[in-house]
């Protein structure tokens, strides 16, 4: 059993590295190290060769006599008609035509609202089920960060994002930085720290609001409750926990980055700044699959003896 869930952290971290390389060498993270982003891709698809055979969930036999479950089912058709309904609906209000990112999430919406009925089968021996629970990291969390850049470009969702930074990320930023006894003040989106040279400022842009790692996380961990037998109550457990950890990390980091630039100055925190975001992300991963998610799982047999 422990061997088998080692394997199974190195799956799920392999696919998360791979993906988060591949959103740096995208320049969705444009501030990241490219250098290590050709790393982490190569890394993480290394552990998902090694360990995809001994990644198979823990389906109990007659969980995988009857087939997917409804819920199932359901959750396939929400994702794609949110697909279809985000696209269609938001070219409508803007009066545009599709772009081929735009025809892709439309094309994939589709495909999943068409796949919804026919899980249980197989294409030339390859469940339908497996593939629409591999498309959630794989495709979803791809399309899903490019709709979210593309509304922040048009200046749709902006603002709520810029509120979310201004009021749930900065100041908890400051604040530590001020129990930690450093003279510090923020202006919305802006922290001025002061330094043995002067003020430091640094501002709190939309890309490192932590938003884009947070969809790569959610489609993991989308595939990992798809593919594990998961009620709704431990999925939405797992879900907070991801959320939460993901803003913990990202709150981490721009406290360290902060230190960095009080202690070394602003070349230094650039510096530091190409790689804490990697690093971070990579102690988020252990930490999630290999202590809170065996905890929470290790609860199953009292769930379901009740």
């Amino acid at each position: 059993m422990k061997r088998a869930r080692r394997r199974g952290l190195a799956f799920t971290a392999g696919v998360l590295l791979a993906g988060y390389g591949a959103l740096v060498l995208l320049d969705v993270l444009a501030h990241e190290s490219k250098l290590v982003a050709i790393g982490l891709l190569l890394a993480g698809g290394a552990l998902v060769g090694l360990t995809a055979t001994g990644a198979s969930p823990r389906q109990e036999p007659s969980t995988a006599a009857q087939g997917p479950s409804p819920a199932r089912r359901w959750a396939t058709v929400g994702l794609g008609l949110v697909c279809l309904a985000g696209v269609t609906g938001y070219n409508a209000w803007a009066g545009s035509g599709l772009s081929l990112p735009e025809l892709a999430i439309v094309a994939y919406g589709a495909m999943l609202v068409l796949a919804a009925g026919h899980l249980e089968r197989e294409v030339r021996g390859v469940p339908v089920h497996e593939v629409v629970a591999w498309s959630l990291p794989l495709v979803a969390a791809p399309l899903g960060v490019y709709a979210f850049d593309a509304a922040l470009d048009a200046g749709v969702g902006s603002s709520p994002l810029d509120a979310f930074i201004r009021h749930v990320l900065v100041p908890p930023m400051t604040a530590s930085l001020d129990v930690l006894g450093f003279d510090v003040v923020y202006r919305g989106q802006t922290v001025e720290l002061g330094t043995p040279r002067g003020s430091l400022f640094l501002t709190v842009g939309l890309v490192c609001a932590g938003l884009q790692p947070g969809i790569l996380f959610l489609g993991v961990l989308g595939l990992h409750t798809w593919r594990e037998p998961t009620p709704p109550g431990r999925a939405v457990v797992l879900l907070t926990l991801g959320l939460l950890g993901v803003y913990l990390m990202n709150l981490v980091r721009l406290v360290a980055l902060a230190l960095v630039g009080y202690r070394w100055g602003g070349s230094a925190l650039q510096t530091v700044h190409a790689h804490a975001g990697w690093v971070l992300f990579l102690v988020l991963v252990l930490v999630f699959w290999g202590l809170l998610l065996p905890a929470i799982e290790s609860l199953r047999p009292a769930e379901e003896a009740a």
